[in-house]
């Protein structure tokens, strides 16, 4: 993990456990615009992009910074992996936000080639892809890894970064972000998370699990916050609801989630719980990470499912887990996360 709060997944889990935060102001731009809430990475915590990566011209300034942002975050993610390991890459990067042109895919193949340049790490090209999309995108990508019959080891991962004028411009004109004089909005973050993933027959002579990931659930909620459709929180409660079926059984006692300090989200988790109750611990502990390193978009549903799964392996999280996330378009989706046994 890479984020405003820590360099690791270690340093990660251990500020947002701590109420850490990394926010700050920053001006947008002259004039009197008030002065954005954002959550940043100093700059001398990120890697200089290597000189080969500098090459590649047809990356925006925004995509050289996530290629900074990803490649720490990666190279920790495999670092006890075989080396005769060569694992494909699911990677989420965020698409444009609402009213902008949507991106397109042109980047992918320049994207991966620059993080292996990057980071050092050779990837499964070949099967290697990227996916578009928001916070919940992330829990897509792992959905797909978990169901594919390929190779014993398989990442997935995510990167965003808010910093960029267009992007940032957008959601001031939503009146989405948090300043001065608007409390109820998001703080721009920025963060990379890569999740190792085993396939669960494979041999355990690699890495020692720290974690089990049940099958994903996932829901459209059709008045989601651009519709003009009834917003009724049923998307997010089919996530859940089916996230816990997949899930161990037992009452939930952690659920991390991707809120971001927009209230706009909290009547949909008001319906989820309400609707399966029954399903959570009564001293059942709620963590929302973007409190201490901001929105990370794309990069959310893998850094919030590396919270667990850290959570867990270090005795710090009790178990098991529900992690969810929302984007800002339809996609909801949910995951349980549980402790791994001796032989996992």
């Amino acid at each position: 993990m890479v984020t405003a709060v820590g360099g690791t997944a270690r340093q990660t889990v251990g500020s947002v456990r701590a109420g850490i935060n990394r926010y700050a102001e920053r001006a947008l731009g002259e004039g009197e615009r008030d002065a954005v809430v954002m959550a940043l990475l100093p700059d001398d915590w990120l890697p200089p992009l290597a000189e080969e990566a500098v090459e590649l011209e047809a990356l925006t300034e925004r995509e050289q910074r996530m290629l900074r942002l990803a490649a720490p975050a990666l190279r920790e993610a495999v670092r006890e992996l075989p080396s005769s390991q060569v694992p494909p890459l699911t990677l989420v990067l965020p698409e444009a936000p609402h009213g902008l042109p949507r991106a397109t895919n042109d980047v992918s193949d320049l994207f991966l080639e620059g993080l292996s340049i990057q980071s050092g790490i050779e990837l499964d090209r070949r099967s290697s892809r990227i996916l578009l999309g928001g916070r919940a995108t992330g829990l897509q990508a792992l959905a797909g890894a978990m169901a594919s019959s390929g190779p014993s080891y398989t990442l997935v991962g995510g990167v965003d970064t808010y910093l960029d004028p267009e992007v940032l411009t957008t959601l001031e004109m939503d009146g989405r972000l948090r300043t001065e004089g608007a409390t109820d909005g998001l703080a721009p973050g920025e963060g990379a998370g890569f999740l190792l993933l085993r396939s669960s027959g494979a041999a355990n002579d690699g890495p020692r699990a720290r974690a089990v990931v049940h099958e994903p659930g996932f829901g459209r909620e059709l008045g989601h916050r651009y519709s003009e459709e009834p917003y009724r929180g049923d998307g997010l409660a089919v996530a859940i609801a089916a996230a816990l079926s997949h899930g161990p059984g037992q009452p939930i006692q952690t659920v991390v989630n991707s809120l971001n300090g927009e209230s706009f989200g909290a009547k949909e988790w008001g319906v989820s719980f309400l609707r399966t109750r029954a399903s959570f611990h009564e001293d059942c502990k709620i963590w929302h990470p973007a409190d201490c390193f901001g929105d990370a978009g794309a990069a959310m549903a893998p850094l919030l499912v590396a919270f667990a799964a850290l959570g867990l392996s270090q005795g710090c999280v009790p178990g098991p887990c529900l992690v969810w996330c929302s984007s800002d378009g339809e996609l909801r989706g949910a995951v349980c996360v549980s402790a791994a046994r001796e032989g996992d």
